[in-house]
């Protein structure tokens, strides 16, 4: 009885998570130098074009999270492309002092790199794309995927099955 008990409320706890976790699912355009707002009830699918106009550059975004989330910023170059690049480096700065938090070689095929933003202290992050060289009218595109990260909802369902654990090993010893 206790353990169908415990199966129902972890369906219907499974049930909640996805429902929650299904905010927007418009796609946002982003352009180089914009600011985007994203988290819970927001945007949450970006995508964008990059474009080279020759020598050294970068093109960066910031995103504003409402609250901790994860994000993904994925690159998908063919090697065509990536021979009209040098040292392409895909990186997520903190946007209050930017500081490095991680960074990747941009490869000849998907690159992604994913970032946490947690409060107080990383909620604002800037999504950049660097390269040493380029040909002028070189480009191609990225998406970046953002996600709530449903912490306190996870914990409060793990205890509650530590709980009925308890429950069902007191109940067998009895």
């Amino acid at each position: 009885m206790v353990i169908n008990t415990l199966m129902k409320f972890g369906a219907a706890a499974l049930l909640a998570l996805g429902l929650s976790a299904s905010a927007s699912s418009a796609v946002t355009v982003i352009s180089d130098g914009g600011v985007y707002a994203t988290g819970a009830g927001l945007e949450t699918q970006f995508i964008g074009n990059i474009a080279a106009l020759g020598g050294p550059g970068s093109w960066s975004v910031t995103f504003e999270a409402n609250r901790d989330a994860t994000a993904e910023a994925i690159v998908t170059i063919g090697g065509i492309v990536a021979s009209t690049f040098e040292g392409l480096t895909l990186s997520w700065l903190n946007a209050a002092d930017n500081s490095l938090l991680a960074s990747v070689p941009v490869l000849p095929t998907e690159t992604s790199l994913s970032s946490v933003f947690l409060a107080p202290g990383t909620l604002s992050q800037i999504l950049q794309v660097s390269w040493l060289n380029s040909l002028d009218g070189a480009g191609f595109g990225i998406e970046v995927a953002v996600s709530p990260v449903p912490l306190p909802f996870a914990g409060a369902l793990l205890l509650t099955g530590l709980g009925g654990l308890v429950l069902v090993r007191r109940r067998q010893t009895a």
